[in-house]
């Protein structure tokens, strides 16, 4: 069984998947559903019954909520992010394949009707469908290595979409070395890769490392790909849907705006085109769609674990007993809990977590705080803010540079001031006066 078709039966038998028999319209109404799940810690959705595309089932909201990562990676929340940090560490290589049930289907040409397939218009304001939970791969032209990557794509026609491609990321940065030599990238786009696949497409590690080494030690196994049919590439063999097509050298089009991760929208802009050369697929496809925007959903989570990972890398170069980690956006606010045994460590944190470090996880805010603080309670951060920091003393300010991104108040795009703020009790200082007022017995009453 694939690794997706596995997640799905996980996610049922852990009560976190729904079945949707009834019409539902792919325009607001299934983004809807995730949303509102979202919000409310409810499930994933199969529907079974898409307007407009009969015959197809969507899975959607398969990262809504962070009560998937643990049946994702089968531990503990509190055990993910190390679980992350020791497939980063020891990565596990693919390897080739020399077929797949991603291919048991071929369209090339004007067969390559990306139209027919179930994409999603997901929020308010946005420019028309979006594909979104589409696994990038692309072969860099100099290094030879596998880029792997999360992008939204316009659809703009049958064979044809708009595309936003961050030259900081190694697609993007790999179609500009391409497009230097006049040249057009090929690239295959993955729908229904599975949960490791999805969780190590988002790791922050140097361009030299291959991403799928993390997807294969999150999965203890080495993932399975396939050649592509018409471009040169290779895409996890157990996939739902690959698209495969070039960007186009030199082109421009206007693409977006697109709801995005920080809760506002891409706005419109001239990006890169994409022309469609083949689909290929399983008999029995199932089509995935994923919501972003007002954190949290499905882009947010998905996210997560990488961008904590980073963090947690981050901050134990500066301090080595980091307790824990959480981010919150996730890109914008870093939160690490370390034991301090000097007393500036918590500053020197502050400064290797928000620095623009290649895989840093390039936060904009850095809140330090002692090891009683749980970092994933935001009561309790903000609690140990209004507490144990003084903006006179405590706070450091830092001019631009190299930041999350999609922030709307960037005053250069990708670029950010930044602000930590050191949230420990200062050392050789009474705790007395810091302490928690706590009431015994809460956990042993009930009604």
């Amino acid at each position: 069984m694939s690794d997706f078709r596995a997640y799905l039966e996980a996610l049922a038998r852990a009560g976190q998947l729904v079945r949707v028999a009834r019409p539902v319209s792919p325009e607001f109404e299934i983004a809807a559903h995730v949303r509102k799940s979202s919000d409310t810690q409810g499930p994933a959705f199969l529907f079974e019954n898409v307007v407009g595309h009969p015959g197809w089932t969507l899975a959607a909201g398969l990262y809504g909520t962070m009560a998937r990562l643990p049946v994702a990676l089968g531990c503990r929340l509190g055990e993910v992010v190390d679980r992350y940090g020791e497939a980063v560490r020891k990565p596990i290589a693919p390897r080739r394949v020399a077929s797949g049930a991603c291919q048991e289907v071929v369209l090339t040409g004007d067969k390559a009707d990306c139209t027919k397939l179930p994409i999603v218009v997901h929020s308010e304001l946005d420019a028309g469908r979006y594909l979104t939970a589409g696994v990038m791969f692309g072969r860099d032209p100099e290094t030879g290595i596998l880029g792997v990557g999360l992008q939204r794509m316009q659809l703009k026609g049958p064979r044809r979409f708009g595309v936003n491609m961050p030259a900081e990321r190694r697609v993007g940065r790999a179609v500009l070395k391409a497009e230097d030599r006049g040249e057009a990238f090929g690239v295959a786009v993955a729908l229904g890769a599975g949960p490791f696949v999805d969780l190590g497409s988002q790791a922050k590690i140097p361009h030299a490392q291959e991403k799928l080494g993390v997807a294969g030690a999150l999965a203890g196994r080495p993932i399975d790909l396939v050649a592509c049919k018409t471009v040169d590439a290779d895409v996890p063999a157990g996939a739902e849907i690959v698209i495969e097509g070039h960007f186009l050298p030199k082109v421009r089009e206007p693409e977006g705006p697109f709801g995005e991760v920080a809760g506002t929208y891409g706005l419109l802009g001239d990006r890169h085109v994409f022309e469609v050369s083949a689909i290929t697929m399983r008999r029995d496809a199932m089509y995935q769609t994923a919501l972003t925007g007002m954190p949290t959903t499905d882009n947010h989570v998905q996210a997560w674990p990488a961008i904590c990972e980073s963090i947690k890398r981050m901050a134990q170069l500066a301090c080595p007993e980091v307790v824990d980690v959480h981010a919150i956006g996730p890109y914008y606010i870093a939160v690490v809990a370390i034991r301090k045994r000097l007393a500036y460590e918590a500053r020197n944190v502050i400064l290797s977590v928000l620095g623009p470090t290649a895989g840093a996880p390039q936060a904009k805010y850095c809140i330090v705080v002692d090891p009683d603080v749980n970092v994933r309670d935001l009561d309790q951060v903000l609690w140990a803010l209004y507490t144990r920091c003084q903006p006179s003393a405590d706070v450091m300010i830092f001019p631009p540079m190299v930041g999350a991104p999609l922030d709307p108040s960037a005053p250069v795009h990708r670029h950010s001031s930044k602000l930590g703020f050191d949230c420990t009790v200062p050392l050789g200082e009474s705790r007395e006066r810091y302490n928690r007022v706590i009431v015994p017995g809460v956990d042993q009453v009930s009604w």
